[in-house]
């Protein structure tokens, strides 16, 4: 217990005239939980101050306004609402900040499993929501860093991930001490190598977590710290025990969620959506426009290689270059009951499509397909010559996103195209969306362009089998730089890894912060009206072969 800022918050009970202290929840080793009631709003929140011991430390200081300022920009029912950041000022006149935050109402899930091995419908169900949870965050380019069962809470109406204290941008630094933060026994390889932080790396998390609820341990036997960290580096996960009942699907997806390798892991709303499937629940990840559909590459079957996840999609592309494509995949959902599958590519249904009608024959001399679309129906059809079906390689690409540099308004993207297949591409096209309001503001190495949030970079040199395209770009924003997740090269979904730049933090100079203000992630008034909107086109050029 942390007498040091018990004694003085006796003495200061109301939080800058708002957030009046009622009892201690909780305390950890940096920071205090209390029960609190916002006298302005009327309602009761939790408020987590930073212990007096470490009031005086940057880093501390620094580390909790980040956690504010992470959590602030995520909206999503699994996730622990941040409502405000301040600072409170304490008799001798020290300066203690604090973080006002949804008050939940449960048990985590550890003391969950000191009782009992879950169920397993009640493991996935669980399971399900937290990957949900990373998926929105993940979206947002935030990786939590330290997902284990004391951070996830069980509340009556389901999951609540808490805890973004150690959260980091995608692609950052492990950390910029010699300190890996995070719990030893659910940290992913490439995190103890030091390795930039991934959304895999919580995936690896996650996967770790479902084996537990499943089995009440976790995939190996480790009594101490080093041989928990080489258990992590070289030890192959034992393979789930026999549970009656259990879906194959769940299985893989723990199993592959284990993977030494982060490429090897499934994506997390990928995984969410599967998990979710599986007991018959709707997983609360972001949902597009349109029906869509995203087929993985053309690869052998124990591959299983992720294609594509956001909000670009092969039939948004088709619709425009090749209707029967869309109308192909529209036919194609309907006959499969839009499944998901891990294998096989994903399906993603929404709300505005009121109805989809669809019927589809394929021969050796054409195929047929129609799709109904609200008010909308399109019916086309087109024969493709059997040889030409049979000697025609399809596209295998992978694209790289980085984003280099993000100061809070302007952002720089260094980008490669990789043709992993065996036929050159000519005349190539990448089509990727920006997930929130970005603009386009210069490029290199392509043609590039943008008509809404639509993003188009054309190449007139072929990529030929092994070789890789590169190109860049610059833009800008007003309210957050989420990164795209979601490519296609001619059409042909790519196997896609992006990683994210640190953005810049605003000075707070002790003003607490409202949710606007992290939520702009460096963002601001000045920011405002700086892209104008429309399409725009930049010329460049560069190609490595």
């Amino acid at each position: 217990m942390d007498m040091g800022i018990g004694e003085a918050m006796e003495a200061v009970r109301l939080l800058t005239d708002r957030y009046r202290l009622l009892d201690r929840l909780g305390a950890g080793g940096m920071s205090v939980v209390w029960r609190a009631h916002d006298e302005v709003l009327g309602r009761h929140v939790a408020v987590k101050m930073l212990s007096s011991r470490f009031a005086g430390d940057a880093g501390s200081r620094d580390r909790i306004r980040a956690e504010a300022q992470a959590a602030a920009r995520l909206s999503h029912p699994h996730i622990t609402s941040v409502y405000d950041y301040g600072e409170a000022v304490e008799p001798d006149g020290t300066r203690v900040p604090f973080v006002v935050m949804e008050l939940i109402n449960g048990t985590t899930l550890e003391s969950r499993l000191a009782q009992e091995v879950l169920p397993w419908s009640a493991a996935i169900r669980i399971a399900a929501e937290v990957a949900a949870a990373l998926a929105a965050a993940h979206a947002q380019g935030l990786v939590h860093r330290d997902i284990k069962p004391a951070n996830v809470m069980l509340t009556a109406t389901g999951v609540k991930v808490v805890d973004f204290g150690i959260a980091a941008l995608v692609g950052a630094d492990a950390d910029r001490t010699t300190n890996i933060l995070g719990t030893p026994a659910y940290l992913a390889p490439e995190r103890l190598k030091g390795k930039a932080v991934t959304p895999a790396s919580d995936v690896y998390a996650l996967g770790l977590l479902l084996f537990r609820m499943l089995t009440g341990r976790l995939p190996w036997q480790a009594e101490t710290v080093t041989q928990m960290i080489t258990a992590h580096w070289y030890t192959d996960p034992g393979p789930l025990p026999p549970i009656a009942g259990l879906p194959a699907a769940v299985a893989d997806v723990c199993t592959r969620s284990l993977a030494k390798e982060p490429e090897d892991r499934p994506m997390a709303d990928v995984a969410a959506r599967t998990l979710a499937a599986a007991v018959g629940m709707r997983a609360a990840v972001p949902f597009d426009d349109t029906l869509t559909w995203s087929p993985a590459p053309v690869q052998d079957a124990e591959t299983a290689v992720l294609s594509t996840v956001g909000s670009t999609s092969a039939i948004d592309s088709a619709k425009a270059h090749r209707p029967w494509q869309a109308a192909a995949a529209a036919a194609l959902g309907a006959l499969s009951g839009i499944k998901t599958s891990l294998k096989t590519g994903r399906w993603r249904e929404h709300r505005r499509w009121l109805a989809v009608g669809a019927a589809a024959l394929v021969t050796v001399t054409g195929l047929t397909a129609w799709a109904t679309a609200g008010s909308q129906t399109q019916s086309t059809a087109e024969a493709l010559p059997a040889q030409q079906q049979a000697t025609a390689p399809p596209i295998s690409c992978e694209v790289r996103y980085q984003t280099r540099r993000d100061q809070g308004g302007t952002f720089d993207v260094d980008l490669a195209v990789v043709n992993s297949g065996a036929r050159p591409v000519e005349n190539w096209t990448l089509r990727f969306d920006f997930p929130a309001d970005q603009r386009l503001a210069s490029g290199t190495g392509a043609t590039w362009a943008q008509s809404g949030q639509a993003v188009t970079a054309r190449g007139s040199a072929a990529i030929v089998p092994g070789a890789t395209a590169t190109a860049g770009m610059t833009g800008g924003y007003q309210a957050s730089n989420p990164i795209p997740t979601a490519f296609t090269l001619n059409d042909a979904p790519c196997r896609a890894t992006v990683t994210g730049a640190p953005a810049a933090i605003p000075v707070n100079n002790g003003t607490p912060a409202n949710n606007d203000t992290a939520a702009n992630n460096g963002g601001g008034p000045g920011a405002k009206n700086r892209w104008d909107k429309g399409s725009k086109e930049k010329k460049g050029g560069k190609h490595d072969d």
